[in-house]
């Protein structure tokens, strides 16, 4: 599904799920299904479809184990996809602190970069800014492409807003190179030109630095 095609992904999840129909969410490798199914739906614009199959909201973990995480972090682009940006804000934050404090730090871009669009939703520039910077380490760290072009993205008008300029070219030239890596690694022709083109990605691709 992040290559564009969320179909093909909740198609697999399917099949998947046809080979453990019986293992409950709290086993890792549901955890991980459950929530990769979540972000087929919100990539294919089926926010209705995406809440139901994860059902009700419990309370936020507060000692929080890989499976967790794993719908933590699918609870909290629910919410912000679904305009609840105060309680996106609250679960990503919680999960945010939970992993450093348990050295899981692995979602730990993803759900900053949740906290920071729910900031910028709410109109608290300079915590958004902060935010996406740490998530920014978070994602350099580990090397994962995926989100950094995310946060580089979503910086840039930050940014350029704080009086940056240069700062937002940098950041919109670096997103543009993950970009590039993402699409010359996606394995197929047809993964490569569906990722290309994402509305998201061509925003990035066609800004103006």
């Amino acid at each position: 599904c992040r290559l564009g095609q969320p179909e093909r992904g909740l198609a697999l999840a399917d099949e998947m799920r046809d080979y453990v129909p019986s293992m409950s969410t709290s086993s890792p490798a549901m955890a991980v299904l459950h929530s990769y199914t979540v972000h087929a739906y919100l990539a294919a614009g089926e926010v209705e479809k995406a809440a139901a199959f994860l059902g009700p909201a419990p309370a936020i973990p507060q000692n929080a184990g890989m499976p967790d995480e794993m719908l933590g972090w699918a609870r909290a682009a629910l919410l912000l996809a679904q305009g609840n940006l105060e309680l996106a804000g609250q679960w990503a934050e919680q999960m945010a602190e939970v992993m450093r404090a348990t050295h899981t730090e692995l979602l730990l871009a993803e759900m900053l970069l949740i906290l920071g669009r729910a900031q910028v939703g709410w109109g608290d520039a300079e915590a958004a800014r902060a935010t996406l910077h740490a998530a920014r380490a978070a994602a350099e760290a580990l090397q994962l492409r995926w989100a950094w072009w995310q946060i580089l993205a979503d910086l840039a008008p930050l940014e350029q807003a704080a009086g940056h300029p240069a700062e937002a070219g940098a950041l919109l030239r670096q997103a543009r190179d993950l970009i590039d890596y993402i699409a010359n690694h996606a394995g197929a022709e047809d993964l490569r030109a569906s990722f290309l083109a994402r509305s998201d990605v061509r925003a990035v691709m066609e800004a103006e630095n």
